[in-house]
């Protein structure tokens, strides 16, 4: 198993990971929850230092699961909560969440002029860019003379743009996808 905070490995910082949980769904929001253990520094009576480098809310969080160095990225997203608990061993259980939490939330009134499908989708997905590792669309012909958007981004690309054009949209292990059904 390979689990990066920040894009470093928990490996190189020395950050021992308990328990890890990943949840993947087409239909809705993937997440991912782990714990992190030994986080307690005694000689500084804090956290561990790197712990504090690399865990915040809102930082990346990518999963690989496999044996040895055959290993395959399951999970992308964000560290969406932090729990923190100080008893014998102090440890923080994390909760990460894919990107579509975060087009659930983000509500636009924004109009669309003489653009492609698929120009609209990869604009609409552009404010996410540090969440996810790559956009794969199919190419969408023909400019729409003028889309509006008064919905969250996820449901403008579910019930406007995956409807209008026969496509279905996901993520898988960081990668947006909006392909044909």
């Amino acid at each position: 198993m390979v689990l990066k905070l920040g894009g470093i490995s928990t490996k190189l910082l020395d950050i021992k990971v308990g328990r890890v949980s990943v949840q993947l769904s087409v239909d809705s929001v993937c997440s991912a929850s782990f714990t992190l253990e030994d986080v307690y520094d005694p000689v500084s009576s804090s956290l561990n230092t790197a712990v504090k480098s690399v865990l915040k809310l809102g930082s990346t969080v990518s999963i690989e699961l496999g044996y040895g160095s055959s290993t395959k990225a399951v999970f992308w997203g964000y560290v969406h909560e932090l729990s923190y608990s100080y008893s014998e061993a102090p440890s923080i259980a994390v909760t990460a969440l894919d990107l579509r939490r975060l087009m659930m939330m983000n509500k636009e009134n924004r109009t669309f002029t003489d653009k492609s499908y698929t120009e609209i989708f990869k604009e609409v997905m552009s404010k996410y860019s540090k969440i996810y590792k790559s956009v794969k669309a199919d190419i969408i012909t023909g400019k729409e003379e003028q889309v509006v958007q008064t919905v969250s981004d996820h449901d403008f690309v579910l019930n406007e743009i995956c409807k209008k054009t026969n496509k279905e949209f996901y993520v898988l292990a960081g990668d947006v996808y909006l392909q044909t059904k």
